[in-house]
């Protein structure tokens, strides 16, 4: 099931100080999370989120404690047994859990996603996760949508859906 979540304002906690970290924990701070990354180390882009004051760090590997209070968790720590502990711990605790390395194990994934005005479309793969997939018809529909090739006009207005 694909869902849009809106993380504003709530905790987010970001295992692991790589890359892909980095990459994700841009996009939640863009959303307006409150993002708590928890690694003993940080890649170069998180450490520049840290010294801006846009996120918060906790300078050591994780324990099951440093998920209390999130709404949800990423893990990629690029250790397996580590995202595996992470995503069992965020189970337990009933948080939704994205495992970046290993998708099927997590309880959440990351869409592929593409924007146009006020929509945000969103590709995820079911069934054997596939990122490079996903990303792929992601850019195709970008296109489509900077082409004008999808219907993208307002249906409803004003007040609440039915």
């Amino acid at each position: 099931m694909l869902i849009g979540i809106d993380v504003t304002g709530r905790r987010v906690v970001a295992v692991g100080g790589g890359p892909v970290s980095a990459r994700r924990v841009a996009r939640f701070v863009d959303e307006g999370a409150e993002v708590i990354v928890v690694a003993p180390e940080l890649d170069p882009a998180l450490a520049v989120l840290v010294d801006e004051g846009r996120i918060m760090w906790t300078a050591r590997p994780v324990v099951r404690d440093d998920l209390a209070d999130a709404w949800l968790v990423h893990t990629a720590t690029g250790v397996p047994a580590v995202d595996h502990a992470v995503a069992a711990w965020a189970d337990e605790a009933r948080i939704f859990c994205v495992n970046a390395g290993h998708g099927d194990h997590g309880t959440a994934r990351m869409t592929a996603e593409t924007r146009s005005g006020d929509l945000i479309v969103g590709v995820v793969s079911e069934g054997g996760v596939d990122p490079r997939r996903s990303g792929a018809v992601r850019d195709a529909v970008a296109d489509a949508l900077a082409e004008g090739r999808l219907p993208v006009r307002r249906r409803r207005t004003g007040g609440p859906g039915r």
